[in-house]
């Protein structure tokens, strides 16, 4: 936490999910071998990285319970 914006992208190859005057958003899928693939988002606010997670997961299956 806290790396620069430009020192981030200097180091990684990210894909830009989103870029405004204050905020971006980045993203990053790594491919380990024999497992899925695991995505993580990068976020940064005034050029300082301030959050990193795998962002909002969409449900596999979604049960609807009928009466």
């Amino acid at each position: 936490m806290g790396m620069s914006e430009s020192e981030f992208l200097s180091k990684n190859r990210v894909e830009a999910v989103k870029q405004t005057a204050d905020q971006s958003i980045y993203k990053k899928v790594n491919y380990p071998f024999g497992t899925p693939p695991v995505t993580k988002y990068f976020y940064f606010i005034d050029g300082k990285l301030v959050q990193v997670d795998e962002g909002v997961r969409n449900p596999d299956a979604i049960i609807q319970i009928q009466q």
